[in-house]
């Protein structure tokens, strides 16, 4: 394989792009996502080949960062921040099939000041604009939330989201990193004592917290993982990962928990097919291969890390193997029929016997792992043939990405790689087509605005959000 690799020579940047410890964002702003104060704010370089200045929105620590499909979390010093649309996904769909230029007429936003005279952004549908409202919004009937709704459903800056009393954001840097994970209009966070608590869109139990509702306004605890009668309390969740519509935690005995919408098998549980479960369920079985025509299972399985794509799930154990499940990850049974689901963790095929695994991440319809000698494999769905690869595949051969990574996250259908200095961002997209492999992996243009190393990378649906 012959990589291409593309460089660019840094340009002159201005002292904003100087600061270390700070988050940086590009794309559209359509949701708020960028965290500006406005929801015309734009910035170019989330997907196209020139990149504009990005928006500063915090300067100082961070502990951990997360894009969600129209929102961006992050933690910092002990507090939850959120920007951009993070409930409701059923309007946020809607709002992106609207013309851009419809967009902003559909929701308007108003000041509110409270009786400390602090100034809030409230969401509010004018009379002119309130039949497009409906058109974008899920329940435009008053209930209990209404206040609650009102005050979250539009973040136009980052704004503190208060966790109960007592609960801290994760701050030690080796624990923050799979501590928050955002996804489409649904957030979970592992605080500092090692529960879970999840905020946002909730139809299908998503948020786990043992009811089904439209959503779930403020951070609430997981059952069964964080509640006070659960028997297992004492052992601390260490990683989170979410999907469209479930989610994954790990705890510190290398046990993964699966909750949310089951419908193609991504919450590993055969049981579960076609379900939805809003209380976090233990995954048991691992398929492993066959022997002597007898299939084999196992439930002595200490697992080491987690990833969530839209409808699929991974996950990385401490013998060095590799399990997927869900939607359309196992080959047909006939050639020429459609792919099928897993119900349950399966060995991955195609990865090379007698090198690590260092880290496991799913984007949408696609996986992609890293390997010790730094060479990155993928499989699943790839951005030019609806039929998916089942085995794993390389897509990076080794002495290109600086080892150790800084970070390896895939994000829809990219993964992005940071080196271990932080000047090199690589990324990659997954080809069928081999040839063009070798011109996948590529530097984006918004790295011409920086001149300090990149900590870490986040895409959302229509926007980035870059930590230094």
């Amino acid at each position: 394989m012959v990589f291409s690799r593309v460089c660019r020579q840094r340009k002159n940047i201005s002292s904003s792009q100087k600061r270390f410890l700070a988050v940086y964002t590009l794309g559209d702003g359509w949701t708020g996502a960028l965290g500006t104060g406005s929801l015309k704010s734009y910035a170019a370089g989330h997907d196209d080949e020139e990149a504009d200045a990005p928006f500063l929105i915090h300067d100082g620590p961070v502990d951990s960062v997360s894009a969600g499909w129209g929102h961006t979390a992050f933690t910092s010093n002990g507090s939850l921040y959120v920007s951009g649309r993070a409930y409701e996904l059923s309007s946020l769909m809607k709002l992106k099939r609207l013309p851009s230029f419809l967009r902003y007429f559909a929701i308007t936003v108003k000041k509110e000041k409270k009786d400390d005279d602090k100034e809030t952004m409230s969401f509010y549908p004018s009379f002119a604009s309130k039949i497009m409202s409906m058109l974008v919004r899920g329940d435009v009937n008053p209930g209990e939330h209404t206040e609650l709704e009102k005050k979250y459903s539009i973040l136009l800056s980052p704004t503190i989201i208060d966790l109960p009393e007592g609960e801290q954001t994760m701050t030690k840097p080796s624990s923050s990193e799979d501590s928050l994970d955002a996804s489409a209009c649904f957030t979970a966070l592992i605080t500092q004592n090692g529960k879970v608590y999840s905020f946002g869109s909730n139809i299908f139990g998503q948020c786990g917290t043992g009811m089904s509702s439209t959503n779930i306004w403020t951070p609430t605890p997981l059952v069964g993982l964080s509640s006070q009668s659960n028997e297992r309390k004492d052992i601390p969740i260490t990683q989170v990962a979410l999907g469209l519509q479930h989610g994954l935690a790990l705890n510190s005995d290398g046990e993964v928990y699966a909750w949310g919408k089951g419908e193609r098998g991504q919450l590993g549980i055969k049981s579960l097919v076609g379900e939805s479960v809003s209380v976090p369920q233990r995954i048991i079985q691992f398929r492993l291969p066959p022997k002597d025509g007898a299939q084999q299972w196992t439930e002595d399985v200490r697992i080491v890390e987690i990833s969530a794509g839209v409808n699929h799930s991974a996950a990385r154990s401490d013998d060095n193997h590799l399990y997927v499940w869900g939607k359309n990850v196992a080959a047909a049974v006939k050639k020429g029929t459609n792919a099928q689901d897993s119900n349950f963790p399966t060995l991955v095929k195609g990865l090379p016997d007698n090198v690590d695994i260092i880290k496991v991440s799913c984007g949408s319809h696609h996986t992609a792992v890293l390997l010790e000698n730094g060479s990155v494999y993928a499989f699943g769905k790839t951005i030019d043939n609806q039929v998916p690869v089942f085995e794993a595949t390389m897509i990076l051969p080794a002495g290109v990405i600086d080892m150790p990574v800084r970070q390896f996250k895939s994000d829809f259908d990219i993964t992005t790689i940071v080196g271990k200095n932080g000047d090199q961002v690589l990324q990659l997209n997954f080809w069928d087509e081999e040839e063009m492999r070798d011109v996948a992996a590529y530097t984006p243009a918004w790295m011409d605005h920086f001149s300090v190393p990149i900590r870490s990378v986040h895409r959302g649906m229509l926007h980035t959000v870059i930590v230094t």
